[in-house]
Formats: structure tokens, C-alpha cells, sequence
């Protein structure tokens, strides 16, 4: 299997696996090395975008500041929508994430609304 997955592969890219494969590798590690590739760059991107938006979280600022976690969280989002691929269940990740800093305890009531009424929209 590994080797007709090598021979396959034309010119440069068959080139460039050939120099990264060890003799031990299986055929499975050769496919995932093959997907992580040829992945588009751009897929990536929106991926290392989705996990940025999801390690923000009120805690690392000062006081918990909910206006500095949302500037920290403004660009990567904008940067998605911009692209199309801003994924709606980040939504969720945010007003969670908003719920868990220990300042919002009066606001905490409609930010629970909201996760609910978010989750509720996934699941439907």
C-alpha cells in the first residue's frame, strides 16, 4: 500500500515525501502526512483562527476585564466572517467563556439565556 501511495504521487510531491517518510513509517503514516500536505493553507488558517477564539478567555486579563477579552477576541472573529468561514458555534464558546469570569455575576442571568437559546439552535 505505501508504495503505491508513493508512486502515485507525481514529481515534486512524490520527491518531497520520499525525503520525510522513515523506513518504518506504514502507509497510514504516509496518508496523514500526504492530508497534512496538501491541506490548503486556508484551511489551517481557519483552524488555528477557531482555536485562538476558543483559548481566549476572560481569565488572562487583568480583573478579568470582559472589554479586553472582547478586543482580543474581535479581530480573529472579524477575520473569519471576513473570509466565510466564521463557525456560529463559536458563539457558544464566547458567551461561555463571557459566563465564567466572576465580574459578571449580575449579567450572568441573560448570558445563560443566550447559551441556552444558542444551544438549542445547534441542536435543532
Amino acid at each position: 500500500m505505501r508504495t503505491f501511495i508513493l508512486e502515485s504521487l507525481d514529481g515534486d510531491l512524490k520527491e518531497r515525501f520520499s525525503m520525510k517518510l522513515k523506513s518504518a513509517d506504514t502507509a497510514m503514516d504516509l496518508f496523514f502526512l500526504l492530508v497534512n500536505e496538501t491541506q490548503p493553507h486556508s484551511a489551517k488558517m481557519v483552524d488555528n483562527k477557531n482555536d485562538r477564539i476558543k483559548s481566549i478567555v476572560p481569565q488572562k486579563f487583568p480583573g478579568q476585564h470582559i472589554t479586553l477579552f472582547c478586543d482580543a477576541a474581535r479581530k480573529p472573529v472579524q477575520e473569519l466572517m471576513k473570509a466565510n468561514a466564521y463557525d456560529s458555534q463559536l458563539n457558544l464558546n464566547i458567551a461561555e467563556n463571557i459566563l465564567k469570569a466572576n465580574a459578571n455575576y449580575k449579567y450572568a442571568d441573560p448570558i445563560k439565556k443566550i447559551c441556552f437559546s444558542l444551544r438549542q439552535s445547534f441542536q435543532s
